[in-house]
């Protein structure tokens, strides 16, 4: 079974060439691939060793976690008041 599995990301090159991604995009590829392998391993589409993908895709899940926490703690500091 092939499956193709396209990503659209909004990518943005700033004036020194460097390529940027939002990282809400790329910790939502992150589970959306983690996921993805699950549900193909669960549905014995493909020959994959069941511990190795939940392993892989804890992994993922984690890094995706990094991704928001690492957002979140530059995000400045709530009011009180704010919305």
């Amino acid at each position: 079974m092939s499956r193709e599995v396209v990503f659209g990301l909004q990518l943005g090159i700033d004036s020194g060439g460097r390529l940027h991604v939002p990282a809400d995009e790329v910790s939502g590829m992150l589970r959306s691939v983690s996921a993805q392998w699950q549900e193909v391993a669960c549905s014995g589409g493909a020959d994959l060793d069941w511990p190795t993908v939940v392993a892989l895709s804890e992994h993922l899940d984690r890094l995706a976690d990094g991704i928001d926490t690492s957002c979140l703690e530059r995000l400045p500091a709530r009011q009180e008041g704010d919305r």
